[in-house]
């Protein structure tokens, strides 16, 4: 690890201030009860339509009528409040909001993707609710119709945290990956023959088309440490890996073909606008897009800005000079 000094001195010569004068309006979420502050943990993107993931907590009753997983526009189009309000109105997903059949329900959802046939991937987490973990998919394309429902029975919800697809397709379809299933493990999820098991990841590389063959034990590469405590970890199409680093409130960018150090990072975002990015994507034309809010999970009070109104909920990562070349 840098000390303090060091990595504070590298991350000003590198900073790439994004400067706008856009205010957004388009997620105002206000007409669903929720508050403009909430903590939106993830999003994904299938068209012109965003899904926002806003977990529940178990200890505030009062949040269950509130939708957890939200509908919006993609993308956020600047516009004025009223206008906005009128034109683009976030609605809960699916339609209802909830489902007569209990068990389609969600509850609280922490993690959600989008694979390649354009079917959402929804992990629906109730700690709290004496409910099982659940992995639920609907299929945009066909009217957001209801795919299949699993319960991850025996493990724990507490910190479930993300959903990511594979890239890989097989005979048995996609396969989803979601972490953390407690001890460090991962669950590895296959649709085509509603199949789960876990497989332990102490280190950070893995080759995944290994994965699609079930092979029990494969090579994991130990990368190194990060610069410090972060959120959110995106891979781009240049080897480049972006997290949000919680202690400089900053968007940093890991050349992966460098070594593991301060001098590979380059900071692509760090100002007041953008106090925490817990998300990243990829859009249709290969821009990556971080999801904003107003504080970090976890964060100390000095790590937090003390500017709590966003003008936007989503922000454009700017594409660094070194990483094109």
């Amino acid at each position: 690890m840098m000390n303090s000094e060091k990595t504070c001195f590298i991350l000003r010569i590198s900073v790439f201030y994004l400067l706008s004068t856009d205010v957004s309006h388009s997620w105002n979420l206000t007409s669903l009860n929720i508050s403009d502050n909430v903590l939106i943990w993830r999003f994904t993107v299938w068209k012109n339509r965003a899904f926002l993931a806003i977990p529940r907590s178990a200890s505030k009753k009062q949040e269950e009528w509130k939708p957890t997983l939200v509908e919006v526009s993609w993308p956020e189009i600047n516009l004025p409040l009223n206008v906005a309000n009128a034109i683009i109105s976030p609605k809960p997903f699916p339609k209802s909001g909830s489902s007569k059949r209990d068990y389609e329900t969600l509850i609280s959802v922490t993690g959600l993707d989008v694979d390649a046939r354009g079917r959402l991937w929804v992990l629906d987490t109730p700690n709290g609710y004496d409910r099982w973990p659940r992995i639920i998919i609907y299929d945009l394309k066909r009217n957001d119709r209801l795919v299949s429902f699993t319960e991850l029975t025996k493990v724990s919800s507490k910190y479930l945290k993300s959903l990511v697809i594979g890239p890989f397709e097989d005979q048995w379809g996609f396969r989803g990956y979601i972490a953390d299933a407690g001890d460090e493990t991962i669950i590895v999820y296959s649709l085509g023959n509603l199949h789960t098991y876990t497989f332990f990841e102490r280190l950070y590389s893995i080759i995944l088309f290994l994965l699609c063959r079930e092979v029990q034990n494969v090579t994991v590469t130990w990368l190194g440490k990060k610069l410090g405590s972060s959120v959110g970890l995106f891979s781009d199409l240049k080897d480049g890996l972006h997290y949000f680093m919680t202690s400089e409130r900053a968007s940093v960018r890991w050349d992966t073909k460098l070594p593991l150090n301060a001098q590979s990072h380059s900071v692509l975002v760090q100002n007041d606008d953008v106090p925490c990015i817990t998300d990243y994507i990829m859009d249709a034309r290969k821009n990556v897009w971080g999801l904003v809010n107003s504080k970090c999970p976890g964060a100390t009070k000095e790590e937090t800005s003390s500017n709590s109104t966003l003008k936007s909920r989503t922000i454009k990562i700017q594409k660094y000079s070194f990483a094109m070349q």
